[in-house]
């Protein structure tokens, strides 16, 4: 019998070879010895048939379905393939020019044309594995798509622009930053990044990093050998490995230790971890995607995370706005999780209407709160004296010339001056809700729709004098 590793490889390699096989691939070019040379190459991808002309490209591309086409630009005439790469352009197919000219005129003409990616001859393997990992890339799109519109409801256009990177580019192997308030979608969106460039029969492994302190985050992440610290009753495989070929995903990466970070760095430069209290090393091999609600550039500053860890960490970078500026996907999020219960709910207008205008320090996760409060509660209709007070109240006219402050905040204004003004009101604002919430930060910036650290640096700040404590 085969060695498992053995056949494992064998059935992988027959997968590959079949899944390329299905490739139907088109070379239009007049140099016969060329023409050959690169269908060879082209041999482990699919099926290639050569066209020495223009009519013969045309007549090929009108009679049968080409996936990828790699065309010359000097046909019958001085740059007659334009016309081939419009064509294939038109039909939908994937266009690769591949050129002796690198003028930059010419180049630029290619891409006009509808060319999808330039190369100049001689051409080697690895360029042409490059361009089938784009073609791949580019085909992924649709279900990337679905994806998204199935798991992450957003018609917000920044938001729509900053998800582009993920139909663009291959990130199977890439690390992406995911940036933004606790309850936009990171983990969500990193599942999505995950299953469309690693694909769902990988390992998908999370670790949320504020949940754990430094000993035991470490032993988490890296693993620990038996014995190796007061309660080690046994070997424990960290999550680095269980991620082996697949993605770990950590969010709130900005809580690891000093320590930890260097661990973790390491682990992605050089592919090797050390469990806790073990000397012999383990090679690992796994991308990385980080979330944060925190500025890694303003922590870097204050020395409390890596300069090298976060450049090797973003290298995408997505943003995720909070909801709350976000206004048009409110009602579609609503909807979303309306339609996931078994038990039909309806909101009418004027509720909708307040929902809109609310805030959702929380983001999607108070959305979803709310929406299985109302089913716990067996509402059918939510009217608008069904909904929390804190949303009925966070509706402010604006457009009511002099009714948007109180006499005595106006008086406070003119004294004082706009910034200073407005910075009482910040200081208030934090005061007060911290109060609230009986000093917990982390409660407290949700509610404000802040981050931790906002909270944080401006502790003390607020000498809440005569003028703070009148702001109402």
């Amino acid at each position: 019998m085969f060695p498992i590793a053995i056949l494992s490889f064998i059935l992988a390699i027959f997968s590959l070879y079949k899944r390329n096989m299905k490739l139907n691939i088109l070379i239009t070019e007049n140099d016969k010895l060329w023409a050959l040379t690169l269908q060879k190459m082209l041999a482990p991808y699919g099926i290639a048939t050569i066209a020495s002309n223009e009519d013969e490209a045309f007549q090929l591309l009108a009679s049968q379905k080409f996936d990828i086409c790699f065309i010359d630009l000097d046909l019958d005439q001085r740059l007659g393939g334009l016309n081939v790469v419009k064509k294939v352009k038109s039909v939908g197919s994937y266009g690769v020019i591949i050129s002796g000219n690198d003028e930059n005129e010419i180049i630029a003409q290619g891409y006009s044309y509808g060319c999808m990616d330039y190369l100049t001859k001689p051409v080697n393997q690895s360029a042409i594995e490059l361009i089938f990992r784009r073609f791949e890339t580019t085909q992924n799109a649709g279900k990337i798509d679905k994806l998204l519109q199935e798991r992450f409801i957003t018609q917000d256009e920044q938001t729509l622009d900053s998800l582009e990177i993920i139909k663009r580019v291959n990130l199977s192997k890439k690390a992406v930053l995911l940036n933004g308030e606790s309850g936009t979608g990171k983990t969500c969106l990193a599942r999505i990044i995950h299953e469309a460039s690693s694909g769902e029969d990988t390992p998908f492994v999370s670790l949320n990093c504020s949940q754990f302190n430094d000993n035991t985050l470490e032993s988490e992440l890296f693993g620990h050998v038996k014995g190796s610290f007061t309660g080690a009753h046994k070997d424990k495989v960290g999550l680095i490995k269980k991620a082996e070929g697949g993605t770990l995903f950590l969010d709130e990466v900005h809580s690891l230790s000093n320590k930890a970070q260097q661990k973790l760095l390491t682990a992605i430069e050089t592919g090797v971890i050390y469990p806790l209290g073990s000397e012999k090393s383990q090679k690992v091999n796994f991308r990385v995607i980080c979330a944060t609600c925190e500025s890694l550039e303003e922590l870097i500053a204050q020395g409390k995370f890596r300069r090298d860890l976060y450049y090797r960490i973003k290298t995408f970078v997505i943003y995720l706005k909070p909801l709350g500026e976000r206004k048009c996907d409110i009602k579609p999020l609503i909807e979303y999780r309306l339609s996931k219960l078994a038990r039909k709910i309806v909101v009418a207008d004027e509720a909708m209407k307040a929902l809109e205008s609310y805030s959702w320090p929380a983001n999607a996760r108070e959305v979803e709160d709310m929406v299985e409060n109302w089913d716990v509660m067996g509402l059918g209709i939510v009217n608008l004296n069904d909904l929390p007070e804190y949303v009925t109240n966070a509706k402010i006219e604006l457009n009511t010339e002099g009714q948007f402050f109180t006499p005595v905040q106006l008086d406070i204004l003119k004294q004082a001056g706009l910034k200073e003004f407005l910075e009482i009101v910040k200081q208030a604002a934090i005061d007060m809700t911290l109060e609230a919430f009986n000093g917990k930060q982390v409660e407290a910036a949700k509610s404000l729709g802040v981050s931790k650290s906002f909270i944080s640096k401006n502790l003390g700040k607020g000498k809440l004098n005569e003028p703070a404590a009148r702001i109402q």
